[in-house]
C-alpha cells in the first residue's frame, strides 16, 4: 500500500484511517486533576453521516472537584452513541424530472437537514448529561444513592468542548468558558464561542 496511515483487514479490506492525536493535562495550582479528556478515533460510522466513521474528541474542564468531569469522560460518548444511533433522516430527497429545485438547492437543503439533526443530537447530549451531573455526589463521585448527605450533590460541575470529525465536516461543541481553535498556516481561528456570565 502506498498509503502508510492505511491497513488492511485481514479480509483483505481497508480500515479506516485513524487520526494521529495527542493530548496533555496540566494540574496547575489545584491539589488534585480536575480536568479530563475523551479521545475515540472512529467511535460509529451512523446514518446521519451516511454510515461514514466520526471520530469524537472532549476535554472536560472540572469545576468544584473531578467528578463530573469524570462523569462527562465515562459517558458523553455512549450518551452521544445512543442519540446517533437513534436517529434516522432523509439525508437525500428523492426527485423527479419534473422537479424544480436545481441540485444545488437540494444539496443546500440536504445541508441544513444534517445540520439540524446534528444540532438536535448535540443538545439532548448536554442536557442528559447535565441531569446525570445533579445527582452526582461530591464526595465519592457516584450517583443517588452512595449514602453521603443530600447536600453532596450537584455541587461540581464541568465545562465541555468537544469535536467530532467527519470526512468533510468539523462540528464542534461548547458548554461554558472552553473553546476549541483551530490552527491553519500559523493562524488561530476560533471554532466555538466562551460561555461566561
Amino acid at each position: 500500500m502506498s498509503d502508510s496511515n492505511s491497513a488492511t483487514l485481514g479480509t483483505g479490506a481497508p480500515e479506516e484511517p485513524v487520526p494521529l492525536v495527542g493530548a496533555i493535562s496540566l494540574i496547575g495550582r489545584r491539589s488534585s486533576m480536575e480536568d479530563a479528556i475523551s479521545v475515540w478515533p472512529n467511535l460509529c460510522s451512523p446514518y446521519i453521516n451516511k454510515h461514514r466513521p466520526i471520530d469524537f474528541f472532549a476535554v472536560y474542564d472540572g469545576h468544584g472537584g473531578p467528578h463530573v468531569a469524570g462523569l462527562c469522560r465515562d459517558r458523553m460518548y455512549l450518551i452521544l452513541l445512543e442519540e446517533l444511533m437513534m436517529t434516522r433522516t432523509i439525508i437525500s430527497g428523492s426527485s423527479s424530472n419534473n422537479d424544480n429545485i436545481t441540485r444545488l438547492r437540494r444539496k443546500q437543503l440536504e445541508w441544513e437537514r444534517v445540520k439540524e439533526m446534528w444540532k438536535r443530537v448535540l443538545k439532548s447530549c448536554f442536557e442528559r448529561i447535565d441531569e446525570m451531573s445533579f445527582v452526582t455526589c461530591y464526595e465519592c463521585g457516584i450517583g443517588v444513592p452512595c449514602g453521603c448527605p443530600p447536600q453532596h450533590y450537584g455541587l461540581g460541575g464541568s465545562t465541555v468542548v468537544l469535536t467530532i470529525l467527519t470526512e468533510k465536516t468539523i462540528i464542534v461543541a461548547n458548554c461554558g468558558d472552553s473553546r476549541a481553535v483551530l490552527c491553519r498556516g500559523g493562524r488561530a481561528m476560533p471554532l466555538s464561542i466562551d460561555h461566561k456570565v
